[in-house]
């Protein structure tokens, strides 16, 4: 807007006389109010006059008509030029008369004109400022405990509003807020004049919640003080410049105003990932506090055996489907409940850490993906099940944003080494299988597996790839569904992880040859006398399972070596 456009609209509040278009006698009666006075006089008192022709009364008719027609335009003038009002349908819609106004220095004000009681001479809705948030430069906001924030607004090639919050540039902002805020300064409506000239701290007005400054692209500036919020949740008080005069608007309606720069500052932890490539971890390192012996993981990328990751530290073992996919699950793509903190540049990062409990890491992990690495820590839980979470990191500005998130959402920080390593002894995939040793009892059972893929045609004429794997004892083939229960029950073969101990006697041992190269897998589950069996996995214990399911499987190969359907676990 033009600073020289900006005039007073007193004299559009004022309403014009119309001016008349009837003849005036000499007397001073014109004739249309002659006619109109004698037209109702003819309805009062329909028996003492003559009627008058039927034309001579749709004339007077049509002159009443036209009078009122003028009178109509006439107000409708007046409406069209007064100061712009909200858009109403609403029939007890009523304007309130305010003079609007921008002085020599480019600053908004508004004046409300008075009876002689000190009573606006006509209360109602209307609006102070009438802007897009693209007209904006600058929206500085303070409150009254002292915290406070500035947003530097632009418009990019699309016509779009951009935010800026000086003094924390490279952080990114959280979706909404920001044109939130903007939205507030650029338009501004009241509901009415709650007063004129009286004490401002009957309003909360001599000490505001919070003092609005803005900065428009034309020169222009205006001042906005957030008072007291109204009784019965009527709405707040506000200011408009230093004119005195108190209005009453929605909550909604300047709310962005009490926003801290916590609230202006993106929730987003990480991102997503933005392909299937790159949603999962190549490798990770869970360490801290709670792990004194930090828990190393890499991706499987070996076909024989059916786990997404392995562990290598502390100790070698596959790790657990589900344990591992909720861990990977919750790095990426993280949201936080909200900000904490926010460490300004040049204030003292680590006293600010250590106000969040984040001075050592309660848990931390190190996550690196095909296209990136995510550095993530978290303080203890509180009471609540709360952690404060920090991100490193290129991508970041450092730690400075504190995150406030449920410790059950990072299940890395809630994790162990027990819950990881997979709770089955070794899940082979029958297809990369060559053959399968088995000893127990002083005998021994080998095994010889086929694996063959080949194209099929359907009647159709489409071919697709089928494969099929087949397995022989001394060259007799063994039933198909045999083979794939037994293969099914050595998978399945439950690691309790108990307390491994060394076992004298073998009860039997699986040993598992692989079409890729892989060097076999040797499983040895050990009697011990108990109801628990330790297990071994090529010479190491690992844990331990159920004497119960050892037997089973003795079972299951008699029975598909006569020719019996194994029974399942």
């Amino acid at each position: 807007m033009d600073p020289e456009k900006k005039t007073t609209h007193e004299e559009d509040m004022l309403l014009p006389e119309a001016e008349s278009t009837s003849p005036v006698r000499e007397d001073g009666v014109s004739d249309a109010d002659d006619a109109l006075e004698s037209f109702l006089s003819r309805e009062q008192e329909p028996d003492q006059k003559p009627q008058k022709s039927k034309k001579t009364l749709r004339g007077w008719i049509i002159l009443i008509a036209a009078a009122a027609a003028v009178a109509g335009l006439v107000a409708a003038v007046i409406l069209i030029n007064r100061l712009p009002y909200p858009e109403s349908t609403d029939d007890s819609y009523t304007p309130a008369r305010i003079v609007a106004t921008v002085d020599e220095a480019g600053v908004h004000t508004a004046q409300v004109p008075t009876e002689t009681d000190g009573m606006p001479v006509q209360n109602g809705e209307g609006t102070l400022l009438a802007y897009t948030p693209g007209e904006l430069l600058e929206i500085r906001v303070e409150h009254a405990d002292g915290q406070k924030f500035a947003l530097e607004t632009a418009t990019d090639e699309d016509g779009s509003a951009v935010y800026n919050l000086i003094g924390y540039d490279s952080y990114p902002l959280q979706t909404g807020a920001p044109d939130a805020v903007a939205n507030d300064a650029a338009n501004l409506s009241f509901s009415t004049i709650a007063s004129v000239g009286g004490d401002p701290a009957d309003f909360g007005l001599d000490q505001p919640r919070a003092v609005v400054r803005v900065k428009y692209t034309d020169g222009t500036l205006s001042t906005i003080y957030i008072g007291a919020e109204a009784p019965a949740s009527a709405g707040s008080y506000l200011a408009f410049g230093d004119t005195g005069v108190v209005y009453l608007v929605a909550d909604d309606a300047v709310d962005s105003f009490l926003y801290t720069v916590n609230d202006l500052i993106s929730c987003v932890i990480t991102e997503a990932a933005e392909s299937v490539d790159t949603a999962d971890p190549v490798s990770l390192t869970i360490s801290g506090d709670r792990y004194p012996d930090p828990i190393m993981i890499e991706a499987n990328d070996d076909a024989a055996v059916n786990y997404s990751y392995k562990m290598t530290a502390p100790h070698t073992a596959y790790a657990a489907m589900t344990e591992s996919a909720d861990v990977t699950g919750s790095i990426r793509d993280l949201y936080a409940e909200e900000i904490a903190g926010v460490c300004k540049p040049g204030d003292d990062l680590a006293g600010f850490l250590a106000g969040y409990g984040l001075s050592g890491s309660y848990a931390a992990i190190t996550a690196k993906y095909p296209d990136t690495t995510i550095r993530l820590r978290c303080s203890a839980p509180d009471s609540e099940g709360n952690v404060y979470l920090v991100r490193g990191g290129e991508q970041y500005p450092g730690e400075r944003i504190v995150y406030r998130i449920q410790l059950a959402s990072i299940r890395w920080a809630n994790t162990s080494y027990e819950a990881l390593v997979s709770d089955t002894v070794l899940d082979v995939n029958k297809e990369a299988l060559t053959g399968i040793r088995i000893t127990t009892d002083g005998k021994r059972y080998d095994i010889t597996v086929d694996t063959r893929t080949q194209s099929v045609e359907d009647t159709e004429g489409n071919t697709e790839d089928v494969t099929t794997t087949e397995a022989y004892y001394k060259d007799k083939t063994l039933d198909t569904d045999g083979f794939s229960i037994l293969c099914q029950n050595l998978a399945a073969v439950p690691n309790t992880h108990d307390s491994p101990k060394a076992g004298d006697t073998v009860l039997y041992e699986v040993r598992y040859s692989y079409s890729n190269g892989r060097a076999a897998d040797v499983i040895q589950i050990y009697d011990d006398g108990t109801k628990t069996c330790p297990v071994a996995l090529n010479g190491t214990l690992i844990g331990a399972t159920k004497k119960a399911y050892a037997t089973t499987l003795i079972e299951n190969i008699r029975d598909i070596i006569q020719g019996r359907l194994p029974e399942s676990l």
